[in-house]
């Protein structure tokens, strides 16, 4: 039976047993329509990329019938554009890859740093780098652009990491800081005290500690770069320097768009994060309270 209070009004009050029960229905249907909200995109995707060009310019909202897998086939192959897939695949992979391994190691030193060592640089340091995560990414495309054109770098790795290990580490840092801040100084006292140094302190005692935020942050790196395609449209002009993103935009021409085989290539980028996320999920969650302590 329902419990109901009445408040010095009059009006009728539900206990807290049932507000709290009303609010976790409130927050799982929001979060159930938030959930479906941005999964719409990714269902029109494989749904268009399984259809026939015919089929799409009549009913672009329409259903798949008989699912043509031949156009994520035809898609991997150029589609007679004389590109394959299979080198922007191996660039996205390349290039994703040095810079997360960039980012993750360098924002876990900064965020160690940052987060234990608490004095006035470091907190000027952290409002600095505060003031780099809100300035947006598109306005510094020019810029960029210009200063990797002067130097060469240009249609190569070696720029488009360095641009994405740059724009990815502030926000990185913040989260490191945060999490070394929760750290027990507790412990970090007592390994000084018994005679560790500062490497192996680092190495030993906080790393396998912020194993979990570090797991976290090369993940969500690793979506956010592998998907990235501003600056990597912007960067490689070569087809043969392209990833996946940038690549998947040469069935779309000036005159006319060849949609099957547009969305089969979406398809292709967008499969390998959803599978990559997948097999990691358990472990991020598990990674989370691996550094606890016992």
């Amino acid at each position: 039976m329902t419990q109901v209070t009445v408040g010095r009004s009059g009006t009728p009050r539900l206990s807290g047993r049932r507000r709290a029960t009303l609010g976790r229905v409130l927050g799982a249907a929001a979060m159930t329509f938030c959930a479906l909200l941005a999964g719409l995109p990714l269902l029109f995707m494989l749904n268009n990329g399984l259809r026939t060009d015919g089929q799409i310019l009549d009913d672009p909202l329409g259903l798949v019938h008989t699912p043509q897998f031949s156009n994520i086939v035809n898609a991997w192959e150029g589609g007679g554009l004389g590109q394959s897939m299979g080198r922007p695949f191996f660039n996205s992979v390349l290039i994703t890859t040095v810079s997360v391994v960039v980012v993750t190691g360098l924002a876990a030193l900064a965020g160690y740093a940052l987060g234990t060592y608490r004095n006035y640089s470091s907190g000027s340091v952290t409002q600095f780098i505060l003031i780099l995560v809100a300035i947006p990414t598109q306005a510094l495309i020019i810029p960029v652009f210009s200063m990797l054109d002067n130097w060469n770098l240009t249609n190569g790795y070696l720029g488009l990491i360095l641009v994405y290990s740059a724009f990815w580490m502030p926000f990185s840092v913040l989260l490191m800081r945060a999490a070394a801040r929760a750290l027990p100084r507790e412990l970090l006292e007592a390994g000084r005290m018994d005679g560790l140094n500062e490497f192996t302190l680092l190495t030993r005692v906080a790393l396998p500690l912020l194993r979990g935020p570090i797991q976290g942050i090369a993940v969500v790196n690793t979506i956010g770069i592998w998907s990235e395609l501003l600056f990597s449209y912007v960067i490689e002009n070569q087809p043969s320097t392209r990833t996946l993103p940038s690549a998947a935009l040469a069935f779309e021409g000036e005159y006319t768009t060849n949609y099957p085989l547009l969305y089969g290539a979406l398809i292709i980028a967008v499969v390998p994060m959803l599978v990559f996320y997948a097999f990691l999920a358990s472990k991020i969650r598990k990674g989370v309270t691996a550094g606890a302590l016992h």
